[in-house]
């Protein structure tokens, strides 16, 4: 048969059968691997993140405002870690078939973000001075992932799958991400989750709330649900208005006074209360992530110019409905203060304590889909008792961030083109003596 070179980026299925035991079980070490570098850049940012941490007793905005940007690093880098174990495992693990190549580059990037999502956790800790115990951290996270980790995977699914020209297939695959894309966005994995336990059904104090504040302003939710938080500090309420369903976080739920949470109920229900055409916006907002899932298709007709344009219609898309959240948001504000007879006073004390439980600055640079609490609270007819805050320079964890991304790089780069190596050679040595063998038996 002669002796084949391994080549790039994986082994013919023939192939397959005469890799060494040893590479094999060599290979698996990656995941250990993964999991020892989400270790080293989490334990590194925490250390570089801790001098970001206003003394316990500093105003609540003053807290809010120096973490902000070490709290933006973490979110990127255990993401970061995650993507580049992931790809890079998956480049390497060529001795694998597909199906085992793809268990091996997952399990390398979940160990890579989950190790280095502890210590995340020991920020979080700290900075909110509490205790967030791993159980709950855990238990907390994996509802997220719950809630928006399959619209990422189809995301990547597609982006990986897509095929180079504009045919029927791409036409046909095109549609199935964005269907998946639309479904989510119109609430299907929230009613999942509700479906199996995952978000818990209401208590009956807070449907009593719900429900005289839905008699007050004339909308009627389908359904209530928590969001079980056990400790972790996040105080929220959601609305998802194609399914017409409200969900309280725990915390929310522990932290504000009934009056104030049927003044957050009402400002909910305003989103309810939006129009067919708006729901519908809404749900279109989930194709704002389709142009990713063209960068192949893009490339292969434009050259670089492709995925450029792909990327910049991602932006603008994202901004445009940004601003447009933005707006919607201003509206069910109205709706909590003033419109339907709800104290504005009451409103803005509630909308406080969620940014102060939260430690979200109350003054941004560039607001996200909600407006500046500060401006919020002007519109409620709140004054503060405090002067306005300084904005937040979260780019001063850049640097850190670029040290810590280029590591992790340089980590996977080095051992990766070592295991690369000694793989190739002992591959390269089987084949030989197979070589060998079929010369024997030939003679």
């Amino acid at each position: 048969m002669g002796v084949q070179r391994v080549p790039f980026p994986s082994l013919p299925d023939a192939l397959l059968p005469f890799v060494p035991r040893a590479v094999r079980l060599g290979a698996l070490l990656a995941i250990p691997f993964s999991a020892i570098v989400g270790e080293l850049v989490g334990l590194l940012l925490f250390v570089l993140s801790r001098r970001d941490l206003a003394p316990p007793d500093a105003h609540w905005t003053e807290r809010a405002r120096r973490s902000l940007g070490a709290r933006k690093a973490f979110r990127f880098i255990v993401l970061y870690v995650g993507i580049v174990a992931t790809l890079f495992v998956w480049l390497e693990a060529f001795i694998f078939g597909p199906e085992i190549r793809v268990i091996v580059a997952l399990g390398a990037g979940l160990a890579a973000s989950s190790i280095a999502d502890r210590h995340r956790r020991r920020f979080m800790s700290a900075l909110h001075d509490r205790t967030i115990s791993m159980g709950a951290w855990t238990s907390f996270t994996a509802r997220w992932l719950f809630l928006g980790a399959p619209m990422f995977v189809l995301l990547g699914w597609g982006a990986a799958t897509m095929p180079t020209h504009f045919d029927r297939a791409a036409l046909v695959h095109l549609a199935i991400v964005a269907a998946g894309l639309l479904a989510a966005h119109a609430g299907a994995l929230w009613l999942l989750a509700g479906g199996l336990g995952i978000l818990r059904p209401a208590s009956p104090e807070l449907r009593a709330i719900v429900d005289a504040v839905a008699e007050q302003t004339g909308i009627h939710p389908r359904d209530v649900l928590v969001f079980p938080t056990g400790g972790v500090p996040l105080s929220n309420a959601y609305a998802i208005p194609p399914a017409r369903m409200l969900v309280f976080t725990e915390e929310l739920l522990t932290s504000l006074e009934p009056e104030e949470i049927a003044a957050i109920t009402a400002h909910e229900l305003g989103h309810v209360a939006e129009g067919p055409l708006v729901i519908a916006a809404r749900v279109l907002k989930g194709l704002v992530l389709l142009p990713i899932v063209l960068i192949a298709p893009a490339y292969h007709a434009l050259g670089p110019l492709g995925p450029a344009l792909a990327f910049v219609a991602f932006f603008v898309l994202a901004r445009g409905f940004a601003a447009w959240s933005r707006r919607l948001e201003a509206r069910a504000d109205r709706v909590a203060h003033g419109e339907h007879g709800e104290d504005g006073a009451v409103y803005g004390r509630a909308l406080e304590r969620i940014y102060t439980t939260n430690l979200v600055p109350a003054v941004l640079a560039t607001a996200g889909t909600h407006p500046n609490l500060w401006d919020r609270l002007q519109a409620a007819g709140v004054t503060p008792a405090y002067s306005k805050p300084a904005l937040p320079n979260f780019r001063s964890s850049n640097p850190r961030v670029i040290a810590i991304a280029a590591v992790v790089v340089a980590l996977y780069a080095i051992v990766g083109t070592w295991a690369r190596g000694e793989a190739e050679k002992r591959v390269d040595a089987a084949l030989e003596k197979l070589e060998e063998l079929e010369t024997f038996d030939a003679e």
